[in-house]
C-alpha cells in the first residue's frame, strides 16, 4: 500500500507539471483572428517573470517565414529592453498663490517623458520558437529569457 501511495503521487506531480504549451506542439495553422489572439495570449502567460529572471514574448507576421521569426524575435528583444532599462520621468509643479484682493489662485503644471537607458541584452535565451500558417502568410511567437543576475 506504502508503494501505491508513493507511485500514485509521483503520477500527480508528473501530471501537474505538464506545459500547457503542449497542445501547441503539433498544431501547424490558425484558423481565424480568434484563435491567434488564444493562442498569443496562451503562449505569453506561460511565462511569468521572476525577481532575477524577466520573459518576453515577442510576435512577428510576415509572407516569408525567416523573416517572421526575426520580427518576433526582435519584438521580444524590444519588450525585453523595455522592461530592463526604461524610465519614466515626471515632474509636476503645484502652485498655489494667496492674495486678498484676488483670492486664491491656483497653476498645475505636468511634464512626463520616456527615456532608455543603453543597455545591451547579451545573454538571453530563446525558450520558446512557434511559427503558425494562416491564409498564406506566417505568424511567428518567441519567448526569450533573461537572468539578471549572472
Amino acid at each position: 500500500m506504502k508503494y501505491f501511495i508513493i507511485l500514485f503521487s509521483v503520477l500527480l506531480v508528473g501530471c501537474s507539471s505538464t506545459n500547457k504549451l503542449s497542445k501547441l506542439d503539433n498544431k501547424t495553422t490558425i484558423n481565424g483572428g480568434n484563435e491567434l489572439i488564444k493562442i498569443q495570449s496562451q503562449i505569453c502567460n506561460e511565462f511569468k517573470s521572476e525577481d532575477k529572471i524577466l520573459y518576453s514574448c515577442g510576435s512577428g507576421y510576415s509572407s516569408d517565414i525567416n523573416l517572421s521569426r526575426k520580427k518576433s524575435l526582435l519584438d521580444s528583444k524590444v519588450r525585453l529592453q523595455d522592461k530592463i532599462s526604461s524610465m519614466v520621468v515626471k515632474n509636476e509643479i503645484n502652485n498655489v498663490e494667496e492674495n486678498s484682493e484676488t483670492g486664491i489662485k491656483k497653476t498645475y503644471s505636468s511634464n512626463e517623458q520616456s527615456s532608455f537607458s543603453e543597455n545591451y541584452i547579451n545573454g538571453y535565451q530563446i525558450v520558446f520558437d512557434k511559427t503558425f500558417l494562416h491564409k498564406g502568410k506566417y505568424y511567428s511567437f518567441v519567448v526569450i529569457k533573461y537572468n539578471l543576475v549572472i
